[in-house]
């Protein structure tokens, strides 16, 4: 069966996962979007200025004796009675952007714990993998010997069978790690935001 291993590069990758989870986006735009409310939240305090123009005939009679007539103005207002009602709205601008920023530093504290996780539970893996091989070879060299003592008549089948057994029960277990091992790193995936790509990565030439 085929065995991924860890490479360095793919415990660097570590530092893209927030960018690559599918709700990092939606948690980044949400505190953008609450920046930008509470920019305009602020504007409020400011004074503004506005202009309008408008163009026009003026005569006794359409087409006799008409001239153009051009208005424009110019409007500037001051929010001197609004105080009140634009630091409310400055505070519930406040609050909505500590919510965002909150729910995304939360975000990646999770994001940072997946991979940490997926990171020692590979780890833990590649060692159950390494002992459950060497029992392997340990087992099928018992079986070996088993044999040869069988073939010297110095014992029966019953110790050729147990060995065997024995084989038999060790590449179960590291069939059994070795499935542990794999599932880790496509945990790791998952965490990175890379689950389809990540799994070709990690198991790439293997």
């Amino acid at each position: 069966m085929p065995r991924a291993s860890v490479r360095p590069c793919q415990i660097e990758a570590a530092s893209r996962s927030l960018r690559g989870r599918s709700s990092s986006p939606t948690s980044v735009a949400n505190v953008r979007s609450a920046e930008y409310s509470r920019k305009s939240a602020a504007a409020g305090y400011l004074p503004s200025f506005s202009v309008s123009a408008d163009y026009g005939l003026a005569g006794t009679l359409p087409n006799i004796a008409t001239h153009g007539v051009f208005d424009a103005r110019g409007t500037l207002t001051i929010p001197i009675f609004q105080g009140g009602h634009v630091h409310g709205d400055v505070l519930e601008a406040d609050a909505r952007l500590e919510q965002s920023r909150d729910e995304l530093e939360s975000l990646r504290a999770q994001i940072d714990t997946d991979v940490r996780t997926a990171l020692l539970n590979i780890e833990s893996g590649e060692e159950q993998v390494a002992v459950a091989r060497s029992n392997i070879d340990l087992a099928e060299q018992t079986l070996a010997q088993s044999r040869d003592r069988f073939r010297a008549g110095v014992t029966d089948t019953v110790e050729v069978v147990q060995a065997q057994e024995a084989v038999a029960s060790a590449h179960e277990n590291y069939i059994s790690s070795l499935y542990q091992d794999n599932y880790a790193k496509i945990s790791l995936a998952r965490a990175l935001g890379l689950a389809e790509e990540g799994v070709k990565e990690y198991f790439k030439g293997n």
